[in-house]
C-alpha cells in the first residue's frame, strides 16, 4: 500500500505558537508604521503623541514581554547554542536583556517625560522601531513556517534594515535620553525620586553607546557573514 503523504506542512506545537505569535507582532507593527504614515503629514511631530504615542508604547512593551517569556519558557530549555541552522530563531540572552532595558528606559522616558515627544527624534525612533521590528518579525515568521529555507529577500531585508536603522535607533535613543533629563517628571508620585531617575538616565547614557555597538557589530557578522558561510556550504554538500 503507498504511503500517504500530507500535502501541508506538519508543525509541532512550539512551531504553532511560534507561528502565531510572530504573525500578530508582525501586523501590530505594520499597523504602527501604517498609523504613523497617516497621523503624521496629519498632526506633525507636535502633537503626534496624542495619536500615536499609547499605541506604540503597548506594541513595544508588549514585544518585550513576550520576546523575554519566549526565552524563559522555551529557549533556555533548549540545548546548544544560538545558530542561524536553528529552525525557531533562538535569541542571546545578554543581548536579549541589554535590549530589553534600553527599550524599557526609553518607554519609561516617553511615560514620564511626556515632552520629549514633541520633537522629531520621536516620530523618526518610532519609524525606526516599526520597519526594523516588521521586517524582523517577518523574517522569524518565516523561519518557522519554511523550516529554515528562506528566501533571499527576506534574509537581505532583514540584515539591511538592521545594518542601516540600528546607528540611526543609537543616536536617536541617546537623543531622547538627554532631552528628557532638563524636563521634571510628569507623573506625580514620581516627583521624589526625579534625581535618582536622572541619575540612573545619566549611567545608561554612558555605557549605552559601547554596549550597542558591541551587540551591532556581533549581529552584523552573524547576519551578513555567517549567512555566506551557511550558504557556501550548503552548495558544497549539493
Amino acid at each position: 500500500m503507498p504511503q500517504h503523504i500530507p500535502s501541508t506542512p506538519q508543525y509541532n506545537r512550539t512551531q504553532k505558537y511560534f507561528l502565531l505569535t510572530n504573525t500578530i507582532v508582525t501586523i501590530f507593527w505594520l499597523f504602527l508604521l501604517l498609523r504613523l504614515a497617516i497621523l503624521y503629514p496629519l498632526l506633525s511631530s507636535r502633537f503626534l503623541a496624542s495619536g500615536i504615542a499609547d499605541f506604540y508604547l503597548s506594541i513595544l512593551i508588549a514585544t518585550i514581554i513576550l520576546e523575554n517569556f519566549n526565552y524563559i519558557v522555551i529557549f533556555r530549555h533548549i540545548p546548544g547554542i544560538q545558530s542561524i541552522n536553528n529552525s525557531i530563531p533562538k535569541p542571546y540572552l545578554k543581548n536579549l536583556i541589554i535590549t530589553s532595558i534600553s527599550r524599557l528606559t526609553l518607554a519609561f522616558i516617553i511615560f514620564n517625560y511626556p515632552k520629549v515627544t514633541r520633537s522629531e527624534s520621536f516620530p523618526l525612533i518610532i519609524l525606526i522601531h516599526s520597519v526594523k521590528e516588521f521586517f524582523r518579525w517577518f523574517y522569524n515568521l518565516q523561519k518557522v513556517r519554511l523550516f529554515n529555507k528562506i528566501p533571499n529577500f527576506n534574509k537581505l531585508s532583514r540584515s539591511i534594515t538592521y545594518l542601516l536603522l540600528t546607528p540611526l535607533e543609537i543616536l536617536t535613543s541617546i537623543y531622547i535620553f538627554f532631552q528628557s533629563l532638563i524636563f521634571t517628571s510628569y507623573q506625580i508620585n514620581l516627583i521624589p525620586y526625579d534625581y535618582y531617575i536622572k541619575s540612573f538616565l545619566k549611567f545608561q547614557i554612558l555605557f549605552y553607546l559601547p554596549i550597542s555597538y558591541t551587540i551591532y557589530k556581533r549581529l552584523i557578522s552573524k547576519y551578513f557573514f555567517a549567512h555566506n558561510i551557511n550558504d557556501n556550504s550548503n552548495k558544497k554538500l549539493e
